[in-house]
C-alpha cells in the first residue's frame, strides 16, 4: 500500500459509492470533544497522564503512563469541491499525528495530549458508502467515509488550522 502521506487525493463531489478513496481536507465538527483539565476543544484526543517516578530496583527516575483516554467524534470533512461525512468506528481506526499539548498538573505529574481540532487539514483513507437507514430521524447523510470492509479508517493529520480562524 503506498504511503498515505504521497497517495492522490480525489475531490469530495467526484466520490462515489463503493470505493475506497483517499480525501483531503477542512475538519468540520458535528460535536465538539472538551480535553479535561484543558481549554482545548477537538474531534480526536489521545491524552496520556504521567507521573515522573524511580525505575524498578532504584534506577534512572522517568516519566511513567498512569492513565489514558481516547475519543473520536464523527466529523465532516470540507476540500472546497463540497463536504463529506467521516464516520469512525470504535477500534477500526488508525489516527496518525496531530497537535500535541503538555500540561503539568502537579510537581511530579503531567498529561500529554495528541490532539485533532476544528480547522485542521486531515487527510483521510476510506470506504465511501451509503450509510444504514436510520430507525428514526433523517438519514445521517447521502454518502460517508467508513473503514473498509477488511481494515481500519485511517486519518493522518497533516497541518493545523491557519491562524486566522
Amino acid at each position: 500500500m503506498l504511503l498515505l502521506r504521497f497517495a492522490r487525493a480525489v475531490p469530495v463531489a467526484s466520490v462515489q459509492a463503493g470505493n475506497v478513496v483517499v480525501v483531503e481536507g477542512k475538519v468540520v465538527p458535528l460535536a465538539k470533544i472538551k480535553v479535561l483539565g484543558t481549554d482545548i476543544d477537538c474531534i480526536f484526543h489521545d491524552t496520556v497522564v504521567e507521573s515522573w517516578q524511580r525505575g524498578v530496583r532504584g534506577g534512572r527516575a522517568m516519566w511513567t503512563p498512569q492513565r489514558g483516554d481516547q475519543e473520536l467524534e464523527s466529523f465532516e470533512l470540507d476540500d472546497g469541491t463540497g463536504r463529506i461525512l467521516i464516520w469512525p468506528e470504535a477500534d477500526r481506526v488508525d489516527v496518525r499525528g496531530g497537535r500535541e499539548d503538555r500540561v503539568q498538573t502537579k510537581k511530579s505529574s503531567r498529561s500529554v495530549t495528541r490532539y485533532i481540532a476544528p480547522g485542521d487539514i486531515v487527510r483521510v483513507r476510506g470506504m465511501a458508502r451509503v450509510p444504514p437507514p436510520p430507525k428514526k430521524g433523517k438519514p445521517r447523510a447521502a454518502i460517508e467515509i467508513g473503514p473498509p470492509d477488511d481494515g481500519k479508517l485511517v486519518l493522518l493529520f497533516r497541518r493545523p488550522a491557519p491562524a486566522a480562524e
